[in-house]
């Protein structure tokens, strides 16, 4: 596990600009080795394996293999399907700021 120490997590918020109340070093100075732990083991995963994704979401992954589909269909199709229209031009609604 990575450890900071008061001195450096100190130093840190002086660099940051940051103050913290003194109470909230220990809570601080614990999360904050806890996400440079995390931070180690990830940098032992090589990044092309599928370790990384697991690692990160505790799970295998869920997702679907890629297949190539026909989906859309010809531009004249699309437009027949568009409510309001002038040639080959859509109407939508003007964007108000």
């Amino acid at each position: 596990m990575a450890n900071i120490t008061l001195k450096e997590l100190e130093h840190l918020a002086l660099l940051s600009r940051i103050t913290f109340p003194k109470e909230e070093l220990a809570s601080l100075k614990k999360d904050l080795s806890g996400i440079l732990s995390y931070v180690e083991k990830l940098q032992e995963v090589p990044p092309s394996s599928g370790e990384l994704r697991t690692l990160l979401s505790g799970s295998e992954s869920q997702a679907r293999d890629d297949e190539a589909e026909e989906t859309l269909t010809s531009a004249d199709e699309v437009l027949e399907s568009v409510p309001e229209r002038k040639g080959r031009w859509v109407k939508a609604p003007k964007i108000r700021r």
